[in-house]
């Protein structure tokens, strides 16, 4: 585990933060924004606009930067927003397909509430649709 992945991962451990304003430095915000859609603190840092000399300056300045208290949290902030609208988009999601279900089972409509069961399934991950990849001659 590198440096800047420990320090990301003890970051995401702490406790809820307040909302925050973005971050006053628009490459700091940027490199944030970055990790959180990338997951690697060396191409956010490049995505964020900062142009270090070598291979080993990136990785450094990138763990350096990821490591301040202020850039953390707005990475934990940005993170539990998605978490929270991932979380209530699913949630909607499930009811309303539990609510098609139902209706289906009232109206006698047994394909319709396979249909509407095979779809939360789809949503939770318990099923998952296979596709042969083949070659193509």
């Amino acid at each position: 585990m590198r440096c800047c992945e420990a320090s990301f991962t003890t970051c995401r451990a702490r406790g809820s933060l307040q909302h925050m304003a973005p971050l006053p430095n628009i490459r700091h915000e940027r490199f944030a924004v970055a990790v959180i859609k990338t997951g690697v603190a060396a191409k956010a840092y490049l995505e964020a606009g900062f142009k270090p000399t070598t291979r080993n300056a990136l990785d450094v300045s990138a763990c350096q930067l990821l490591r301040k208290p202020k850039v953390k949290a707005r990475i934990w902030e940005l993170q539990t927003q998605i978490a929270r609208r991932s979380a209530v988009t699913l949630d909607t999601l499930l009811d309303d397909l539990e609510a098609a279900r139902e209706r289906a089972h009232e109206l006698g409509q047994p394909s319709a509430a396979i249909a509407a069961t095979m779809g939360k399934a789809r949503l939770l991950g318990l099923l998952v649709d296979r596709k042969e990849h083949g070659c193509t001659w």
